[in-house]
């Protein structure tokens, strides 16, 4: 598969705002990394999906080569349902540690970078959303999926938190800065 495109209403713009899955930058296959550089250099932002595990050492090399060409950055800290709330990690700390890493280890040079961060269970809004998953989990027998327990599973997954913040990053007068600023940075470098 070359490309395949989706047309959903995410945001309400009267500009087109196009999303791009790139390969990613650890890939093995030939070029990936070389296409991901290209699209994050051309692109306007650059939402930036943080492992189960946190921002890695590897993580934190190839953002800060990001960061030299995107000036735009959304962290997105998944699997926020893995949190082990027995052993004392919650939410707030994942969140607090991967926002010292990103300012004192990645950013800590790039001062006209703007980012933020926010923490999201894709696992559970996707279950909150599609009727058809029947089951959290392959071996869940006892918990029923019904209209409440989705609409919980939603407030908990934080995806509506992670679509206010697109919202309010790519608003009417945010993306006129950002387009052209880009425009500038891309003539002056």
């Amino acid at each position: 598969v070359e490309k395949v495109e989706l047309f959903v209403p995410l945001m309400k713009s009267e500009r087109p705002i196009v999303v791009v899955d790139t390969p990613g930058l650890n890939g093995t296959e030939g070029g990936h990394r070389e296409q991901t550089m290209a699209l994050v250099h051309q692109a306007h932002a650059c939402i930036y999906l943080i492992s189960r595990r946190g921002i890695s050492e590897s993580d934190m090399l190839l953002l800060r080569q990001l960061a030299a060409i995107q000036k735009n950055f959304i962290f997105v800290q998944n699997f926020i349902d893995d949190l082990n709330a027995a052993e004392g990690e919650t939410l707030a700390q994942k969140l607090n540690e991967q926002k010292r890493i990103i300012q004192e280890k990645v950013l800590y040079d790039t001062p006209d970078v703007k980012s933020s961060l926010c923490g999201v269970s894709a696992l559970l809004a996707l279950t909150a959303q599609d009727r058809s998953i029947d089951k959290l989990y392959a071996d869940d027998n006892e918990l029923e999926l019904t209209v409440e327990v989705r609409k919980k599973m939603y407030r908990r997954s934080n995806f509506q938190l992670l679509l206010d913040l697109l919202g309010e990053t790519f608003q009417e007068k945010n993306l006129a800065e950002i387009q052209y600023g880009d425009s500038a940075r891309a003539l002056l470098g």
